[in-house]
């Protein structure tokens, strides 16, 4: 009797710690398995950042953004994606002003004005500049100034382009530049005229432009890392500027404006987190990605850095739900 009540015991203790130990592999299998779906969940999120997103200019598909379609036509906007997202940033950015670098005849300055911003543009070409005064000094949030951005406070040459297609190029104002470089035999630079350079940081100093601002737009056909050395210490929400691959048409030669070199400045100045809204040259629609440079050498487009990472994630569901995603 002794003998199988020790057995049955002994059995009841195996038993015991035998389910011990089963609890304790399920709750370590459990742990492991939310940890492997965490980690599937930040892949998929980083893959999906990381996708090429396509679509034509006219369509676009979302759900929690109100769509595109819903609101007046504005072909500028539907061929231009990421002047809408400067408008759509408008509602998460602690300041409502705006700098506009490369205003040239004020189509961006002239959206974001009527978006509610504030804005301080910067066009150096006087033609080009005296349209643009017509056209928007009307608005008290308008500032205007003739003059062009750079590094440092200087007189540069900006060389001016002209078309002897007939007029294939249109508007040839906006291939000025303070970088010449080969066009085409079409597209030449043939004229030179001495214009002020100002940085960012000498204006602020000076009080000519207020420091506090929300966004600050960058086009300067090849001169945009400039702009953004010329910056100082002072910082910005976010910082849109313009880049050309190396196999862009209208990029090749010598340009400060390769992503690679932008992203690499911006990173020095504390900005981790990028958008890169581009179109490839000679195939429709465009695409974008986070974070990353690796992109065709043969694209051309705009890269949004961000100082706050929830200003970069509302931007980042933008994209996705206004740029389609790729089948």
């Amino acid at each position: 009797m002794i003998r199988a009540l020790k057995k049955i015991l002994r059995n009841s203790i195996v038993r015991s710690i035998f389910k011990d130990i089963q609890a304790e592999n399920l709750a370590r299998f459990k742990q492991l398995e939310s940890a492997v779906e965490k980690a599937d969940s930040a892949n998929a999120e980083r893959h999906d950042e990381l996708l090429c997103y396509l679509r034509p200019m006219h369509e676009h598909s979302h759900s929690t953004i109100p769509s595109a379609d819903s609101l007046p036509e504005d072909t500028y906007l539907r061929e231009n994606p990421e002047v809408d997202l400067m408008l759509f940033l408008y509602s998460f950015l602690p300041e409502r002003t705006a700098i506009d670098i490369g205003a040239n005849i004020g189509e961006v300055s002239e959206r974001l004005l009527a978006h509610g911003y504030n804005v301080y543009a910067f066009e150096p070409f006087p033609p080009v500049f005296a349209t643009l005064q017509n056209r928007l000094a009307h608005d008290p949030k308008f500032h205007s100034y003739q003059m062009a951005l750079g590094k440092t406070d200087q007189t540069m040459e900006l060389s001016v382009a002209e078309d002897y297609s007939g007029g294939k190029f249109g508007d040839t104002s906006v291939f000025n530049t303070l970088i010449p470089r080969e066009l085409n035999c079409e597209l030449k630079f043939t004229k030179h005229i001495e214009v002020p350079v100002r940085s960012l940081e000498s204006l602020h100093r000076s009080g000519e432009v207020p420091t506090q601002i929300g966004l600050v737009k960058i086009d300067t056909e090849g001169f945009d890392l400039e702009v953004i050395r010329g910056m100082g210490s002072y910082r910005y929400p976010v910082v849109c500027a313009e880049f050309w691959g190396e196999k862009v048409s209208i990029g090749t030669g010598t340009t400060l404006n390769r992503l690679v070199d932008i992203a690499q400045e911006m990173r020095k100045r504390d900005y981790p987190w990028f958008i890169v809204i581009y179109h490839i040259e000679e195939v429709k629609g465009c695409c974008f990605l986070s974070n990353s440079t690796a992109i065709s050498s043969k694209a051309w487009g705009n890269v949004f850095f961000f100082e706050d990472f929830t200003v970069f994630r509302h931007a980042a569901d933008w994209c996705a739900s206004v740029i389609s995603r790729k089948a």
